[in-house]
């Protein structure tokens, strides 16, 4: 069961993707214990950084597999 809202950054999901054994990544251990959301800001820095196609398919699998019921945090100006 969930306690709380996290924000996932763009290092944790970066080395969630970097591990061999992703079971001992960070963003491993915080889904379940978390309600996951992820910025856009977040999926643009890693399709940016992603140098092929096969890359592009981890990062989606990462978000919507590994990240299962994360969601989408937009920023607004009612927040400021």
């Amino acid at each position: 069961m969930a306690v709380g809202n996290l924000l996932i950054d763009t290092s944790i999901i970066i080395d969630h993707l970097r591990k061999k054994n992703k079971n001992k990544s960070q963003l491993y251990n915080l889904v379940g214990k978390y309600t996951l959301f992820i910025s856009t800001i977040t999926v643009f820095e890693l399709y940016t950084g992603a140098i092929n196609d096969q890359k592009k398919q981890d990062i989606s699998n990462a978000i919507k597999g590994a990240i299962k019921g994360a969601r989408y945090f937009i920023p607004t100006n009612r927040m400021m």
